[in-house]
């Protein structure tokens, strides 16, 4: 017997749509221009991509594959995979938390209504990229220990605290605008950490 693939899409009126809920066991996920309250992807071997989308709680999960989330708005979400890289751009919710254990994590330009980015790491490296125009941030690197991984703020923000496994900086003048601040936490246990 040959396998055989199958590919379809899906499309739904932009009104009254509460809750999407899809997974897959060989194939990859999409959603492009949605609006909702929760949107939940699980994949064991497949891609997940989102794109230009607001919804209120997303969850998003892979055992084997990338997630690939951009411009998306909304309270709440949840990344995570076990093998494959997770990139967010523009993400614009207050809290997300991204967990990952063998890839890489990329954040890029986290937007003005994000409040909290959380990202763990097994073995892989985190790449941020942040804009210090667009608010005070606020960035706190963790490795587990000194011999293994490497923590490199590179950007225009002031360090704060900094050891042999931690490293705290944030925007100049963070100021009065703590309060308002995005916080970035990232650990990792075996990679390397990079703020830009």
């Amino acid at each position: 017997k040959q396998p055989f693939k199958v590919s379809f899409e899906i499309s739904l009126p932009v009104e009254n749509i509460t809750h999407i809920e899809a997974k897959s066991v060989d194939g990859d996920l999409a959603a492009d221009d949605i609006v909702a309250q929760s949107l939940r992807f699980s994949t064991v071997n497949g891609d997940i991509d989102i794109e230009d989308s607001t919804v209120t709680y997303v969850k998003v999960e892979t055992t084997n594959g990338d997630i690939d989330a951009i411009n998306i708005k909304g309270s709440n979400s949840e990344f995570s995979g076990v093998n494959g890289d997770i990139v967010l751009k523009e993400l614009n919710h207050e809290q997300a938390h991204l967990t990952l254990v063998n890839g890489d994590v990329v954040i890029e330009y986290p937007g003005l209504d994000s409040k909290k980015i959380e990202v763990e790491t097994l073995n892989g490296e985190i790449y941020v990229n942040i804009d210090e125009s667009v608010k005070p941030i606020k960035v706190n690197a963790k490795k587990s220990n000194k011999y293994t991984g490497k923590i490199d703020i590179s950007s225009d923000l002031d360090i704060l605290e900094e050891d042999d496994i931690h490293v705290s900086a944030s925007t100049k003048p963070l100021g009065e605008s703590i309060d308002q601040a995005l916080e970035i936490d990232l650990k990792t246990l075996n990679g390397k950490i990079i703020v830009e």
